[in-house]
């Protein structure tokens, strides 16, 4: 579980001088996309790393902002990533059986992630759904929805033609994202013929 402290969250806001606020506004993206790209979130254990973990003074030059910008933001992320992973694990919704209902949920739990780590082109994944339903409607292949998940935003920023190469999302941030175990992610893709790069074999 991701969390932070009463004192981590009051120490950052003392870091962060009244000139960052609209900074913070316009780099929060760019921060949370460099952060899922070149650093990696989990450490050995597999557990979410903390900012202090995290190399704040790189993703500030980087991205073209302070340390105190980064610290602010991350805090902030982690605590929206711990109620996203609580939605998905622990959050009980009643859906009625059927391909159309699946594919709504998808839909919410897609456009929930989006709100929490905007890292990927939202529209482009939405017209992928009914890319990915197909494939997985051909194969008689159900898998849990954190993995359709996982497979439909690393099939998404693999194709996108604005993602320069070598910038992907790591596949790991991806999971942990997602919550999705890395057998399951990958025991998809090769059910599905998905190539490493996103491609259909």
């Amino acid at each position: 579980m991701v969390g932070t402290s009463n004192n981590a969250i009051t120490l950052t806001k003392q870091v962060v001088e009244e000139n960052d606020i609209t900074e913070f506004g316009l780099n929060q993206k760019a921060i949370i996309n460099f952060l899922f790209r070149y650093e990696s979130l989990i450490d050995d254990s597999n557990k979410i790393r903390t900012p202090d973990d995290l190399n704040l003074a790189r993703i500030a030059e980087k991205t073209n902002t302070t340390r105190g910008v980064v610290l602010y933001i991350l805090n902030s992320f982690l605590r929206e990533l711990k109620d996203f992973h609580d939605f998905l694990t622990t959050r009980y919704e009643n859906w009625t059986p059927g391909i159309r209902h699946i594919y709504e949920k998808l839909e919410n739990y897609l456009k929930r992630l989006y709100t929490t780590a905007p890292i990927f082109n939202y529209q482009r994944a939405k017209k992928n759904i009914d890319v990915l339903h197909y494939l997985l409607s051909n194969n008689y292949y159900w898998p849990h929805i954190t993995t359709q998940l996982a497979l439909l935003i690393f099939v998404t920023d693999r194709n996108d033609p604005n993602v320069k190469e070598k910038a992907h999302i790591l596949q790991k941030n991806l999971r942990m994202l997602c919550t999705c175990s890395a057998y399951a992610f990958h025991c998809a893709r090769n059910r599905l013929n998905i190539s490493k790069d996103g491609k259909l074999k």
